[in-house]
């Protein structure tokens, strides 16, 4: 048997209720909670060898003022190894858990270690972001929450990380990674017996894997028949790790109901979701788990050598700040204002949440330069998500070189009917530098269209080709010509 079952730690209405409180504390009840997060990550730090000869400077970190002053950051990027290392020497002789890669979406995998700790700091973290539906089953006579965690292979975090957190959320769980769904039917079969026999209340994964999995159902017996018996079971979903965008967010919700869109990633876990409401674009960070601040994108471009950019506080933010996020939690490597390479918008209302918020922007690995615009995938993904004559798209941001043109180049992928004109007038609406670019002849954009699936086959030989990694799957906006479909 592929699935592997996992028994939820009991818990009570209590627990929800309290989990679901954090999220609607007080400003000055959040900052109490922001010192508890610094003291802990900052006695971490001082504890291990990884930090060494960062003692004094880390040991002038008292408060969050003093946080926000610092001008320490970390960097995943330089810190993470791309092959396992000592952990002991580095770690001083704490017990890991398990270790993971990073999803691959943009080069070599880096490893992240987890202990017993730090899995239990990001299992009771993650817990606000779900107590409300789960609250809602209870009040619907159901005890205990049954998830389907359907994640990558066992190299990438979410084949440890979704059981573990959903475990201390209190879920039972049944589990198996996508590809052995995809590749055996077998497997397939297997998921629409199950599917048929027992009530799954809720899904959890990363949201492109939803597509490759109901095309595996509809491969076997009875798979339709499953689809349609999700819909009446499923009561929710919570998805990590890429953006949700409106088609995605409208399909998902047909089919597992309300999205709790979680801002999660290997090196943090789950820092932030949403609430379960229209806009899952928009989520909230949860302060008793990591204090959030912004470096805003002025001081990010004035950044240059012997220049440390400023941060702030993201609850001192002012509404419509865009910048990059950085964290600040004690996980088995303790992140100090940890830059992300993502970046969001400040938002200030919080609807039913008190807790920081944000409107996921972009991903900084995928900030294109073309003939020296800078272009945020979002600018691009936002329109054409926005399209119903789009089912899927990919666009390759290129140099010149690359395709022995004088011009930078978006070479643009479509799979549907929206007409070229239509799909150059809203990418020129949304993203303004290319638009000025475009105007002036500094850069091309060229619009092809291919048969549908094309485009989800591309990325999931990719993801196969690099261990199963996930993190092809979210391509949508990338740089470079890394599929060639001409």
């Amino acid at each position: 048997m592929v699935f592997n079952r996992h028994k939820g730690r009991y818990r009570d209405n209590k627990f929800y209720e309290n989990m679901l409180s954090l999220m609607q504390q007080d400003e000055q009840q959040q900052q109490v909670a922001m010192e508890q997060v610094l003291s802990r990550t900052i006695e971490k730090a001082l504890r291990i060898p990884l930090f060494a000869d960062k003692k004094e400077e880390l040991s002038s970190i008292k408060d969050l003022d003093s946080l926000q002053c610092s001008g320490f950051y970390m960097e995943p990027d330089k810190i993470l190894p791309r092959a396992e290392p000592n952990w002991p020497l580095l770690l001083d002789n704490e017990k890991i858990i398990f270790t993971a890669k990073t999803s691959a979406s943009s080069g070599t995998p880096k490893i992240m270690p987890f202990t017993k700790d730090s899995l239990e700091h990001a299992g009771l973290g993650f817990s606000p972001f779900v107590a409300k539906q789960i609250l809602e089953l209870r009040r619907q006579g159901i005890e205990k929450t049954l998830l389907l965690a359907l994640t990558a292979s066992s190299d990438f975090v979410t084949y440890n990380a979704i059981p573990s957190v959903s475990v201390y959320a209190g879920m039972d769980i049944i589990h198996a990674p996508l590809t052995h769904i995809i590749l055996q039917p077998e497997v397939a079969q297997e998921l629409v017996d199950i599917i048929l026999k027992e009530d799954i209340h809720c899904i959890g994964t990363v949201a492109p894997m939803i597509h490759p999995l109901l095309n595996a159902l509809r491969r076997v017996k009875n798979g339709e028949k499953a689809i349609a018996r999700m819909q009446e079971t499923m009561k929710f979903g919570f998805y990590g790790g890429t953006e949700i965008y409106q088609h995605l967010e409208r399909d998902l919700r047909q089919i597992f109901g309300p999205i709790i869109n979680l801002f999660a990633s290997t090196e943090y876990l789950v820092t932030a979701g949403s609430h379960g409401e229209e806009d899952c674009q928009t989520m909230f960070f949860n302060p008793n788990y990591c204090i959030p601040g912004i470096i805003p994108l002025e001081e990010i471009e004035k950044e240059q050598s012997g220049y440390t950019p400023k941060m702030c506080l993201w609850y001192e933010a002012p509404e419509g700040m865009i910048g990059e996020i950085v964290i600040t939690t004690p996980m088995a490597i303790p992140w100090i204002n940890a830059r992300t390479s993502d970046y969001g918008m400040v938002v200030k209302d919080h609807g039913s949440y008190n807790a920081p918020a944000f409107k996921f922007y972009a991903k900084g690995s995928k900030i294109l330069d073309i003939g020296g615009a800078k272009i945020f995938p979002g600018e691009i993904e936002t329109p054409l998500n926005s399209l119903d004559d789009i089912t899927d798209f990919l666009v390759q941001g290129v140099k010149g070189y690359e395709i022995d043109s004088n011009r930078d180049c978006l070479l643009t992928y479509i799979e549907g009917c929206a007409s070229p004109e239509v799909i150059e007038t809203v990418i020129r609406a949304h993203a303004t530098e290319l638009d000025f670019i475009l105007e002036h002849n500094m850069a091309d954009l060229e619009i092809q269209y291919v048969k549908p699936g094309t485009l989800q086959e591309l990325r999931g030989k990719k993801s196969r080709k690099l261990g199963n990694a996930p993190g092809p799957l979210k391509h949508k906006v990338i740089k470079g010509k890394q599929y060639i479909l001409n």
